[in-house]
């Protein structure tokens, strides 16, 4: 037609129809960076088959097809999408939407403390956003210490019996607590426990459509997918949960250690994976290395029970977004009493929780020991586990009593907010929380002399002495709640400032501080603080913290180093030099300080006028210096990695570190992988930065 050849779907570079082969070409070079093209064609010049088409008007449609086919087919999607009526477009950008969304990673994978070929690493996902499908996924890992490119199981697969483990805990208890009981039970008890229902809604028909949500023929979907159990996944990995093994714990001696007796005693006690849904549920599946999981429980927050009516939006929300860790503690009895437990965040942060398990075969749910539902004003600065402080003495009264540490906002306006310093004893329930004397914006962090630290929005870092801690976790009573005077914290910083970081930032706190976390290294003790736009590293003498050097993004990028207090901008012949973070980039995750060196999650947008995802990176630094770590990281053929690793397309994520064959193994996490199908993984080689060799990558 019009001169131009006819083409098929697999002939389409002999056409001389060259917009037709430019654009297919521009198809295949994004697909080469790993973005895919959804190819979507709109009226009936792509639909041979609407009624009353003449034999041109289908010879036309067939040709429109053939272009489409190969535009999907370049660009790694295969299939483009038709559509002849608005309802048809609609439909077709959900399932595009869903497809893109649909392959994100959540968080970081999960994976045991120690490792061999054939262990197992676990991956939330979801699964289509549109239709609220989240899963968790099993993967081996293979003899080069990657995750297999399929898994082995995933977790919806396994969930038939929910009837039988889904649970909250018993209305009515202090604080809180109370023994876990299944929420069927509850609905039938203690109806009352849902809130106050429109006249169309039972307790128990709640329950029903919660424990499956296809209940009464998919009458209470609300949107969500009919036939699938499990909800979108909330952005805190996966954790395994294996049989006793606290290395401080078990390595304090004496004969009054009484954590030996119950490591024994749970020697084997399976693996568990643990991990949480906006479903509402905090889950747990029984596994070994090959075969079948078992779902063992999930649990579900007393607070959210009430929210539970509204099923066509609650699925949507951010319920169980927050953090949870384990940790085995005792329960304040004499002699003492070992478990382990789960402290947790949802909603943001507005409910705190601490569980405790039981069993010697598997990791059952008991009792539900504190839940605090704050209310919907209360948030964390941003979701993270819970800190822990223990007391790891044997033949001390308070021996493995621990405290599970939040910090938590409380919104007064839109222009005031008070923060808090929220703690646990999380085999007691006993708990405090006590106002802090600045806008904190941090995760808590607390460092190997029992010293906790905060930050706020300025860039300021605050330190408070082990004293003060201690003597918190003894907390007064009465009905006031108790403020931390400013003499308690000493101020360390800024880390940043517009002094300091050249160039414009983003945001309205652009140098407010995020994560801090720290590493004891070669004599000397380090300070990591991180904000959206950069890092800067602290050294300790003499109990003073100092900075040492900095990287940063914002409009220009760059790095500079600290010498005698004063502060010196890098310069382009710097040698050798500090790798400045890309222009425009953000600090997506925590960093991992692993044998001397600084692993730090970057997101890279995509360029302007594109689309797409970015690229995720993980820029490397030596911790002491902040100068490459040379040497340190080869790839799969032995070549020196001279520059940042990418790990892949979307959000850079925290590497998961664990012990493989008896070498250190960090697992790389990005929101999608791109046509490679995996993430990096580093190998450790035992030694640490400074010694022959670090880690090798294998792509």
């Amino acid at each position: 037609m019009f001169g131009v050849t006819s083409i098929t779907a697999s002939t389409w570079s002999s056409t001389n129809n060259n917009a037709v082969v430019e654009a297919i070409q521009e198809i295949q070079a994004l697909a080469g960076k790993g973005i895919k093209t959804y190819v979507l064609g709109v009226g009936s010049a792509v639909n041979p088959n609407v009624p009353g088409a003449s034999a041109a008007d289908q010879a036309v449609a067939l040709q429109g097809q053939a272009v489409l086919t190969a535009m999907a087919q370049a660009g790694g999607t295969n299939n483009f999408y038709a559509a002849t009526s608005a309802s048809d477009v609609q439909s077709a950008m959900n399932s595009i939407i869903a497809n893109i969304l649909g392959k994100s990673v959540s968080a970081s994978y999960g994976a045991q403390p120690s490792a061999t070929v054939g262990s197992l690493e676990f991956l939330l996902k979801n699964v289509n956003p549109i239709t609220g499908q989240g899963d968790l996924y099993a993967y081996v890992l293979q003899s080069s210490g990657t995750p297999s490119t399929s898994a082995s199981w995933d977790a919806n697969s396994f969930m038939s019996n929910r009837s039988s483990a889904l649970y909250t805990t018993t209305p009515g208890g202090t604080n809180g607590a109370g023994i876990d009981i299944l929420l069927s039970s509850v609905a039938t008890n203690t109806p009352s426990a849902f809130g106050t229902l429109p006249t169309s809604l039972t307790a128990s028909t709640i329950a029903d459509y919660t424990i499956d949500p296809s209940y009464s023929s998919g009458a209470y979907l609300g949107g969500r997918q009919s036939g699938w159990y499990m909800g979108l996944p909330t952005s805190t990995p996966p954790q395994v949960l294996t049989a006793p093994n606290n290395g401080q714990l078990l390595g304090a001696g004496g004969t009054t250690n009484s954590y030996l007796t119950f490591a024994d005693t749970h020697a084997s006690r399976q693996n568990a994976v643990l991990f949480s849904d906006n479903d509402g549920f905090l889950y747990a599946m029984g596994y070994n290395n090959t075969g079948s999981p078992t779902f063992l429980w999930g649990w579900m927050p007393q607070g959210l029970l009430p929210q539970l009516q509204n099923y066509n939006t609650f699925w949507q929300g951010t319920n169980m977004q927050g953090g949870f860790h384990t940790t085995d503690a005792t329960n304040g009895a004499n002699p003492a009493q070992w478990h382990t437990y789960v402290a947790g965040s949802a909603s943001n942060g507005s409910i705190l929780y601490d569980l405790q398990l039981t069993g010697t075969t598997a990791a059952n749910l008991q009792n539900t020991i504190w839940e605090d539902d704050l209310g919907g004003n209360y948030s964390q600065p941003q979701p993270s586990d819970p800190v822990f402080y223990q007391y790891q003495t044997p033949g001390t009264k308070n021996f493995g009593q621990t405290w599970a540490l939040w910090a938590v906002n409380k919104t007064i306006s839109a222009t005031s907010s008070t923060s808090y310093l929220i703690g646990v004893n999380v085999g007691t329930g006993q708990s405090f929380q006590d106002a802090l004397p600045f806008n904190n914006t941090a995760t808590p962090y607390i460092d190997a002399s029992g010293n906790p630290y905060l930050g706020d929005n300025t860039g300021n870092v605050y330190e408070a002495t082990a004293t003060v801690l201690q003597s918190l976790l003894t907390p007064s009573t009465g009905t006031k709640i108790p403020s931390l005077p400013a003499k308690d914290f000493i101020t360390t910083g800024p880390y940043a400032s517009s002094t300091m970081w050249s160039g414009s930032f983003s945001g309205t706190y652009p140098f407010m501080v995020q994560y801090i976390g720290g590493s004891y290294y070669q004599g000397k003790n380090y300070l990591r603080v991180q904000g959206p736009n950069g890092i800067t590293i602290f050294s300790q003498l003499n109990g003073t913290w100092s900075p040492v050097w900095t990287a940063y993004a914002g409009s220009v990028g760059g790095a500079g180093i600290w010498s005698s207090s004063t502060f010196t901008t890098q310069t382009s012949g710097a040698n050798p030099p500090i790798t400045a973070l890309p222009a425009g980039s953000v600090v997506s995750a925590p960093a991992l300080i692993n044998s001397g060196a600084v692993i730090l999650p970057v997101t890279v947008p995509p360029s302007a006028n594109s689309c797409g995802n970015g690229d995720a990176y993980y820029y490397l630094y030596a911790l002491n210096n902040g100068i490459f770590p040379s040497g340190t990281f080869t790839d799969s053929t032995g070549t020196a990695i001279t520059s940042a690793l990418f790990v892949g397309y979307g959000t850079a994520f925290t590497p998961t570190v664990t012990s493989f064959n008896g070498r250190t193994l960090l697992q790389g996490a990005a929101s999608n992988t791109g046509p490679s199908k995996t993430f990096p993984t580093g190998f450790g080689a035992g030694l640490p930065l400074g010694g022959p060799t670090g880690w090798k990558l294998v792509n």
